[in-house]
């Protein structure tokens, strides 16, 4: 299976949900490419990933005109009505269903954070955001909007010094919102929500409300398109949605015991600009906590959780009955993974981020 990776992409924990998705339903080789021209002319199907509108459109235009199939995942608009298979997430209506629930809970200044303009789900996202406005009789203006390129700590540091504009932040992903909910003091005024569904969101505290998208079920649906158009060569293309629930955490009061409807995707614009790529360290570092989450045991919890309230490896030794060598055979598994180069570095960064506290 041939798989097109838009470059500057291959370090998200989304993508590696969904190679894990695809490694676990197909026997087949997965190669992993960084543009169509790689792809030999004898090959029938491509998978294509990325997160700009621009590049994903010309890749499979370039992969269609070479009589070579592609599956593109997360379209745009002008993408999902070619001739091209696809897999897309509901980022339209969760943003705009989201933003409707929390301004019917008096939340009437509510904005949104971390958009990439290179990025086409975040313009989506975007999208809903602001037809979620317009059908509630809110004027939309650019202050609404927290942009961010390549720079997540100065993104959030825009949504600090304006704190006193608004009463909800609705951030495009989870790594925003786990800066902004460290960072602002007092959440008593504040209503915050990521997106995407991170294993991290779990362990801060307070815990993050997240908009939960299942990217390994992306993976196995991108298996299921290929298969089919494997075995059907008449096929014109196979679709794919996958839905996404609302985790609510401790960062939403208002949005107790709610319920949270999610539907299709519908039309929607994008901006065209050049990628930027997230090169920041509270991305690096919050992807790589993720890694170790998505890695770890139940024995592992609590090894972490251990380690953050600063006990010795006597004092975890004993409370997990679990004799000192495994105890750091373990916790250098860990250092190995994540690749701090101690102990200390390791907690250092979960207590930054509130985290197992």
């Amino acid at each position: 299976m041939n798989i097109i990776v838009q470059k500057g992409y291959n370090s998200n924990t989304t993508l590696k949900k969904m190679l894990t998705g695809i490694g676990d339903k197909t026997p087949s080789p997965i190669k992993i490419y960084s543009s169509e021209t790689e792809i030999n002319n004898n090959e029938s199907i491509a998978i294509v990933i990325g997160i700009d509108k621009d590049w994903k459109r010309k890749e499979c235009c370039n992969l269609f005109n070479r009589g070579i199939h592609p599956i593109v995942v997360f379209p745009s608009d002008d993408i999902t009505s070619l001739p091209f298979s696809y897999i897309t997430t509901d980022d339209f209506f969760t943003f705009y269903h989201l933003t409707k629930l929390l301004i019917s809970h008096s939340k009437k200044r509510v904005v949104i954070a971390g958009v990439n303009p290179a990025s086409a789900t975040d313009n989506i996202k975007l999208n809903g955001f602001k037809q979620a406005l317009s059908d509630c009789k809110i004027e939309f203006c650019d202050d609404y909007v927290f942009m961010s390129n390549d720079n997540i700590s100065e993104c959030v540091k825009g949504i600090i010094d304006a704190k006193d504009s608004f009463d909800c932040v609705i951030c495009v992903n989870d790594i925003i919102a786990i800066l902004t909910s460290t960072l602002i003091n007092n959440l008593d005024n504040y209503n915050i929500t990521g997106f995407s569904g991170m294993m991290c969101t779990k362990y801060t505290k307070p815990k993050i409300t997240t908009i939960g998208i299942d990217y390994y079920q992306v993976g196995c649906a991108i298996v299921e398109a290929y298969t089919t158009l494997k075995k059907n060569d008449f096929l014109l293309k196979q679709s794919f949605f996958i839905k996404s629930n609302l985790m609510l955490g401790e960062t939403t009061p208002a949005l107790i015991n709610e319920s949270f409807k999610s539907d299709n995707l519908i039309n929607t614009n994008s901006y065209n600009k050049q990628l930027k790529v997230y090169d920041d360290i509270v991305f690096k570092e919050l992807d790589t906590i993720e890694i170790l989450l998505q890695k770890a045991d139940e024995i592992d919890f609590k090894i972490i959780k251990m380690l953050v309230e600063e006990k010795t490896y006597e004092e975890i030794s004993a409370g997990l009955f679990l004799s000192i060598t495994p105890l750091k055979y373990r916790i250098n598994k860990m250092l190995k993974l994540t690749q701090f180069s101690s102990k200390s570095k390791l907690v250092s960064v979960l207590k930054k981020y509130n985290m197992f506290v």
